[in-house]
């Protein structure tokens, strides 16, 4: 038996396999989740990407500081997955909170320039979690909640992404 080792592949790579004919050969498949963050507090981009840059899963491809910058970015780099601050600059807000339609729409203008990216939202405000997922967001993820957390969202949508790559290739 031989077991091969597969180079590292964003969703868009399918693995190399190098093996002697009629061996059985395992795979191991290295995922990288190309990731772009966007949070209009600098603080919290820097934060992000010092957690993320600890997993080798995971690669910051852009950070966004508003949505103008976020959907260029997104054109971009085709990210996998993008972190979304649900209060970014750029949202149309009242009264501090966004105006109806607001998030929908830049989820919209996100799928048009990356249409595979998953889509966490995070807020400071754990009360607006049932109105983001409404918006069709892949997962909500509170600022308060502790970073394990968002890694343990972020570890379930890229298995999710290795399933969704498994049923392309077949």
């Amino acid at each position: 038996m031989t077991r091969v080792n597969t180079p590292q592949v964003s969703s868009w790579e399918s693995p190399q396999v190098q093996g002697a004919p009629g061996e059985i050969q395992f795979y191991t498949l290295y995922y990288t989740m190309k990731i772009l963050i966007a949070d209009d507090q600098s603080g919290v981009r820097s934060a992000l990407r010092l957690l993320l840059e600890q997993h080798p899963e995971c690669s910051i491809v852009a950070e966004a500081e508003n949505t103008v910058d976020l959907l260029e970015k997104a054109a971009q780099t085709h990210p996998d997955l993008v972190l979304l601050d649900a209060e970014l600059s750029g949202l149309p807000a009242r009264r501090g909170e966004q105006a109806p339609g607001a998030l929908e729409d830049l989820l919209a203008g996100l799928k048009s320039e990356c249409c595979q990216a998953k889509v966490i939202v995070l807020s400071i405000r754990p009360e607006v979690r049932g109105q983001v997922l409404a918006c069709g967001v892949d997962a909500f993820v509170s600022k308060a909640d502790p970073p394990e957390a968002l890694l343990s969202v972020i570890q379930k949508l890229c298995l999710q992404s290795v399933e969704d790559l498994n049923h392309r290739w077949e």
